[in-house]
């Protein structure tokens, strides 16, 4: 009897936390969703015409922003379908934070915390469709070449009573645009939670070094093999998944420093590493027996060789951009999670829409828009007040510090 109450008391609780989550969802819903266009023939009177590059999380998000604030978009995607990464993992892949940290946008409705890739690419395509998006998206088109239409520009690229550049992808085919919006996205989205995240400034300051003493200890206080022995915390970006501890410390897997040698007949052959040592210092060589191999090596980031070289000079590239984001030499390129290297936070979450919020302002008032000498004193700042920081002043950034950045704008703007 007691089995069947305790029974009873755990279900109603799952089905309250079910209705509470879902509540917040249409709450948030509510509050902060823009309606889509009445057809795929609006705007017919555009604001002005932005290029998307990716069909992805972030492209779609990006793409739907513009499209319900009154601009036009044509987005370019290499592959034949909407999703980026996220249609290239296997179906048992999902997210590793809770779903409320993932909205990518205001319309995103989960059915549950912890969604599957296959609702995560079901909510990117609902988006899609939502916002007519599909009669804008030019599908096996990969970007080769963006160029500056001749004539437009910054100064002292272009003439000084027309500061601002006009676009052309490829061969010109769409048209002229005002803005340039390079996405990506991996979908590993790390975080402990906001705890982590909530580094305020990227340094090592005494009490952070006590709390990430803390969170190592309470994720790896059972296998504490797996910590690395020269990275810390606030350096890398880190995989949080309290199984694979649990399977580790269970002896059901094996977790093995090295580098591979080779494949062989039965296995693999690997240069062990003790934990102390660099990848390439290992030097027993070991063969681990096995029947299966998975290559779980990730996803390379997509080279920008179709941006021209004067967009991104040395010491001002990725990741040491404008508000994390921006060109500091024309603020209508904005490279939104493709420069993203490490840090702790939500790659798709609402900072995409305070981005494209940031640009149209830029847009549409001339008095908002930075010259190429603030933008690259902001980035010098940054640089300065993050000098001692041990992952780098922009290699390595915690979203407090990207939200804090993107609200000082606003205060200014």
């Amino acid at each position: 009897m007691k089995s069947g109450v305790c029974l009873s008391l755990s279900s109603l609780v799952d089905a309250g936390s079910a209705l509470i989550y879902m509540f917040i969802q249409h709450v948030l819903i509510f509050l902060f969703k823009w309606p889509p266009p009445p057809g795929p023939e609006y705007p017919k009177s555009p604001k002005g015409r932005i290029a998307i590059i990716g069909a992805g999380v972030t492209g779609i998000s990006s793409a739907a922003h513009a499209i319900a604030h009154g601009f036009d978009v044509v987005i370019y995607e290499q592959s034949d379908t909407v999703g980026g990464v996220w249609t290239r993992v296997n179906e048992t892949s999902g997210l590793q934070i809770n779903s409320l940290l993932y909205r990518f946008h205001p319309a995103v409705l989960w059915s549950s915390s912890f969604p599957s890739r296959d609702e995560v690419v079901h909510q990117v395509r609902k988006i899609w469709e939502e916002y007519h998006l599909e009669p804008r998206t030019r599908f096996n088109t990969p970007v080769k070449s963006v160029r500056r239409v001749k004539g437009t520009g910054l100064p002292p690229h272009g003439d000084p009573s027309s500061p601002r550049s006009r676009w052309i992808i490829n061969d010109g085919e769409d048209g002229i645009f005002d803005a340039v919006v390079a996405t990506w996205i991996i979908p590993r989205n790390v975080v402990v939670g906001a705890l982590i995240a909530g580094q305020p400034a990227g340094r090592e300051w005494p009490i952070w070094l006590t709390w990430q003493k803390v969170i190592t200890w309470w994720n790896y206080r059972d296998v504490p093999e797996l910590v690395p022995a020269r990275i810390g915390l606030f350096e890398t970006t880190p995989i949080v998944n309290d199984e694979f501890a649990k399977v580790v410390k269970s002896g059901k897997c094996r977790y093995v420093r090295g580098d591979i040698v080779r494949f062989t007949n039965g296995g693999v052959r690997v240069k062990v590493r003790r934990r102390q040592e660099k990848p390439g210092e290992g030097k027993a060589e070991r063969e681990y027996a096995g029947d299966l191999v998975v290559l779980a090596t990730g996803f390379k980031r997509p080279p920008f060789d179709f941006f021209q070289d004067e967009l991104f000079p040395k010491g001002y590239d990725g990741p040491n951009l404008y508000l994390q984001g921006f060109s500091t030499e024309d603020w209508s390129v904005l490279t939104t999670n493709a420069t993203f290297q490490h840090g702790m936070g939500s790659v798709g979450h609402v900072h995409i829409g305070i981005y494209m919020r940031i640009l149209f302002t830029f847009l549409m008032d001339t008095k908002t828009r930075p010259t190429r000498q603030e933008m690259k004193l902001w980035v010098d700042i940054v640089r300065f007040i993050k000098r001692d920081a041990p992952g780098g002043a922009f290699s390595f950034f915690t979203y407090t510090e990207l939200s804090a950045s993107l609200v000082v704008h606003f205060g200014f703007l």
